[in-house]
């Protein structure tokens, strides 16, 4: 890859629309082509309009293309920075079977969803990241500050040291004098763990058993449960057929059990097998039986895309729940930890006091 490639690929990944613009951009143009205006001159509207940079110099260049005859799929497949394969089926449905703003209208309900969920996520895990930095915080603290003072202190008496004080003074003694060796070695094993973890050769089996951890791994579950569902949900009722929602849904999943999953249901269905059926041929899935009875359900009655929207909702409920109930869950083992840190220190730092007290007094 050259140079220019490389530094375009950089550019387009800082210089990109965010979420928001995407989906104000997708409502602006539902409204836009169901007051009877083209898509051709809704785009320049939107384009002109737009305080995004980033999306004004998207569209400026969608206008041209499909100026020039490109369908606006097409056109928009060109910048996946911005645009997401799911988004480019929805779009090139609609553009086929003439209810793009239709679709333009699922894709902003759908991007502002997914936005609110992933909000959700954040809110629910960002009490817990404060205490474990508090955490770590007070450690080091601790360990430059304090305790070279108290090594100092008991080497003005001839005193024998419990265990827990000696490996803690032995810790500090060796961050005073190997901390920065002791720092990049930290930061080389951040940084492998990072690598090893976005290894796509180990992503199904990291993915796999991110599901079996307690509590995070039932939210997991159920949020992938709700991309699930209302991406093949929002697909099939667009006019997508089954076949080609599975497929698109698939690559649109973060959780790479769940994808594979997907993928074998989509290559049996796309065999002639019902999706209830594709579903229950795979052993170790964790889609739940529920879940499979009510697509099966679905499918055979054809309403499949409704079933789904309801179940994404269900789902969405439920993530909701664990959200709200994720900080409250985790802060007893948090505090549990912080307490078992602060109590060692204390133990350690306080214990050989009271000896050389009682030494003094005798």
């Amino acid at each position: 890859m050259s140079f220019a490639k490389i530094f375009k690929k950089l550019n387009e990944s800082i210089d990109k629309p965010s979420h928001v613009d995407i989906v104000l951009f997708f409502k602006h143009m539902s409204l836009i082509i169901k007051s009877g205006i083209s898509i051709y001159e809704g785009l320049k509207i939107v384009a002109e309009q737009t305080p995004s940079k980033a999306l004004k110099r998207i569209l400026s260049e969608i206008v041209v293309l499909t100026g020039n005859g490109e369908m606006l799929a097409e056109a928009m497949a060109k910048y996946p920075s911005a645009f997401k394969e799911f988004h480019l089926s929805l779009v090139k449905i609609g553009e086929e079977s003439g209810t793009l703003d239709d679709n333009f209208n699922y894709l902003a309900d759908y991007l502002t969803k997914d936005y609110k969920l992933k909000k959700k996520i954040q809110g629910a895990l960002f009490y817990p990241a404060v205490v474990f930095s508090a955490m770590i915080g007070i450690g080091i603290f601790i360990t430059i500050f304090i305790l070279p003072k108290i090594t100092d202190f008991y080497k003005g008496y001839n005193q024998e040291l419990p265990i827990a004080t000696k490996l803690l003074l032995d810790f500090s003694e060796l961050i005073q004098n190997h901390g920065i060796t002791f720092g990049v070695i930290i930061l080389f094993i951040v940084i492998v763990f990072v690598y090893l973890y976005r290894l796509p050769a180990l992503r199904l089996i990291r993915d796999i058993y991110m599901l079996k951890i307690p509590i995070m791994g039932n939210f997991i579950i159920k949020k992938e449960l709700v991309l699930l569902t209302r991406n093949i949900g929002v697909l099939i009722k667009s006019g997508v057929p089954i076949v080609k929602a599975l497929d698109v849904a698939s690559r649109t999943l973060t959780n790479k059990k769940f994808a594979v999953d997907l993928e074998r249901i989509h290559e049996q269905v796309s065999h002639g097998a019902g999706i209830g059926v594709a579903i229950e041929s795979i052993k170790d899935t964790p889609i739940p039986i529920m879940l499979t009875r009510m697509l099966d359900i679905g499918d055979r009655t054809g309403s499949l895309g409704d079933v789904s929207v309801y179940l994404s909702d269900f789902y969405e409920d439920e993530v909701d729940n664990i959200a709200a109930n994720l900080s409250s869950s985790l802060e007893p083992i948090l505090l549990v930890l912080m307490g078992v840190m602060v109590g060692y220190v204390a133990i350690a730092i306080l214990t050989p006091i009271y000896s050389i007290t009682d030494t003094i007094g005798t």
